[in-house]
């Protein structure tokens, strides 16, 4: 109902908020084992109205937004039949569940991923909201966020990610001095960039793991992370490429592949040239990165192809900081593009000749 009259409900929200946060507490949850199931659909329910408050009248919880906060930062973790120190291998009670045999507790049909999905819609809502989030809460949620990334029911994975990717999102902003209107180049900000300095390596580990998954709709998910990831730290990225080049493979560029997933690595891969400083970073990859942007180029899909070309014109300012030492691999961008000319793809032809000319400059200095 609050998802379509939230507006009527603006005067009973002193009423209404604190009674939700009744439930969206994981004291609630804990202090009784008993009506496990239904205290979880309970939690739900109120976290599922926080989250329709919050998407349709944000501007009116603002004396909420600390406990909101801290609430669902709390909940995100809430799993008490599973052990992550154990690798999940075992059940264990959770703190509140001693009465119960841990075989008894490990026989439950789980239903705490409602509280952990639920959580993470309230916090995407918030930050989607616009409300202003001070940094050390959103350095606290981005945090847990990819602690949760660990996640083993793969439909609340799903919204943690895409939950994290929002809070990611919110720290990024158009490069206004960027003159090519076909490419916009996004830059982090500086408290971005300190915040991940904390998180980016278990970061990487977990999408390296995510990946893997078999799970389509969670593989592409996670790639829609990497290219605001590669503005955080290009290095980080740059030394994992040889961890995710087999999933690159798989999930970008096999005969099955959702193209969408080539986009996406294409438009990470602009992201990652944007943030490097010099063709040496490259060295030990470039050879796949030209594979890639070949496969990329010569693509079917013309969106796959367009993409492809946007990388290459992001890489060769890149090669050309030396190009004496990479003339050859300038030379072998040259020749990928060469049979864009043909196409009758506006688009395609406009990068094609932008990135003739460029290069034309490069080999003849």
């Amino acid at each position: 109902m609050a998802k379509v009259s939230a507006v009527k409900h603006i005067e009973y929200l002193k009423e209404i908020i604190p009674l939700t946060g009744k439930y969206c507490n994981l004291q609630y949850l804990t202090d009784d084992p008993a009506d496990y199931d239904e205290k979880n659909a309970l939690t739900q329910s109120a976290l599922g109205l926080q989250e329709a408050y919050l998407t349709k009248i944000a501007g009116n919880l603002s004396n909420y937004i600390t406990d909101i906060i801290e609430n669902s930062t709390l909940l995100l973790e809430y799993d008490p039949n599973y052990s992550y120190e154990n690798g999940g291998d075992e059940n264990v009670a959770y703190e509140g569940y001693d009465d119960y045999e841990i075989d008894e507790v490990a026989a439950m049909d789980d239903s705490s991923w409602k509280v952990r999905k639920g959580a993470a819609n309230v916090l995407e809502a918030l930050v989607k909201s616009g409300i202003a989030i001070q940094r050390n809460f959103k350095e606290n949620i981005i945090q847990e966020l990819v602690k949760c990334l660990r996640e083993h029911d793969e439909n609340t994975k799903y919204d943690i990610i895409q939950c994290l990717g929002s809070y990611l999102s919110s720290m990024v902003f158009v490069n206004e001095e960027q003159n090519d209107s076909a490419i916009k180049i996004k830059k982090m900000s500086s408290m971005a960039i300190d915040v991940m300095d904390n998180v980016l390596k278990d970061l990487m580990a977990t999408i390296i793991s995510n990946l893997k998954s078999n799970n389509e709709n969670l593989v592409t998910k996670t790639l829609e992370l990497l290219p605001t990831i590669a503005l955080m730290g290009a290095g980080e990225v740059i030394g994992e490429f040889s961890n995710l080049k087999p999933s690159f493979d798989n999930s970008c560029f096999n005969a099955n592949t959702n193209t969408n997933n080539t986009i996406i690595f294409f438009k990470f891969l602009s992201q990652l040239f944007s943030s490097a400083t010099s063709s040496e970073e490259y060295e030990d990859i470039i050879s796949d990165i030209l594979n890639y942007i070949k496969l990329g180029i010569t693509h079917k899909f013309y969106l796959v192809a367009i993409e492809a070309l946007k990388s290459a014109s992001c890489l060769v300012p890149i090669l050309a900081s030396n190009p004496g030492a990479n003339s050859k691999l300038i030379s072998s961008l040259y020749q990928m593009i060469l049979p864009k000319f043909l196409e009758k793809s506006g688009t395609l032809l406009f990068l094609s000749k932008k990135l003739e000319s460029f290069i034309l400059f490069l080999l003849l200095d």
